[in-house]
């Protein structure tokens, strides 16, 4: 017999199969891609299926399945940080709070992405009527670099709420100070200083 007539075709390695995917994914087929993600990460356990499976659920506004994809990931790396993020984002957008917070505390501050992570920790904190923790974390979120325009704008959302004026107009100014585009922090500003009666500054 000729030598490797009866040989199979080698099935295509993890790296080729998620390639596979995001030409699936970037052809406007999200949905298949998702399908191809899930499969990848059932049968290899490959982290980044699992990371690229729950982005397209979040993305496609299904949270719930995001949650079962980044939890099962997380289940088989608990130290990898992008699925501990991936996990807490999931239980946020699903308005499951309490877990959410659970896992943005895991997190580790001081890193790249932890302004962001503070503020998202807030988020889940009012979520669950937290606003004292929310303030906290929102304020030092606002003292970093990367997220300061957002962190001011939703201290001043919650002033607001509380219908503390002059704390508001601060908070919404400092979010305008650092992004001048912010439309929404500056009508908030400008009605923040009208009801503490600074008119001339409002208009």
């Amino acid at each position: 017999s000729v030598p490797g007539i009866f040989a199979q075709t080698p099935k295509p390695d993890v790296s080729e199969r998620l390639a596979a995917a995001a030409d699936t994914y970037f052809a406007g087929h999200p949905h298949k891609a998702l399908e191809q993600y899930i499969t990848i990460s059932k049968e290899t356990k490959n982290k980044d299926a699992f990371l690229n499976a729950a982005f397209i659920a979040l993305e496609q506004g299904n949270p719930k399945q995001a949650v079962d994809i980044a939890t099962a990931g997380y289940t088989i790396y608990p130290q990898d940080e992008d699925l501990t993020e991936f996990v807490a984002d999931a239980y946020l957008a699903d308005g499951q709070f309490f877990n959410a917070e659970h896992f943005f505390s895991m997190l580790e501050a001081g890193g790249e992405r932890s302004e962001f992570w503070l503020i998202n920790l807030a988020r889940a904190q009012l979520g669950m009527g937290e606003t004292k923790l929310a303030k906290q974390n929102l304020q030092r979120a606002a003292a970093g670099q990367g997220h300061t325009a957002l962190a001011n704008y939703l201290l001043g959302q919650i002033f607001e709420q509380e219908k503390n004026w002059t704390a508001a107009a601060k908070a919404y100014s400092a979010a305008i100070d650092y992004d001048h585009q912010f439309t929404e922090a500056r009508v908030h500003y400008a009605l923040a200083l009208e009801k503490s009666k600074q008119y001339n500054e409002a208009y």
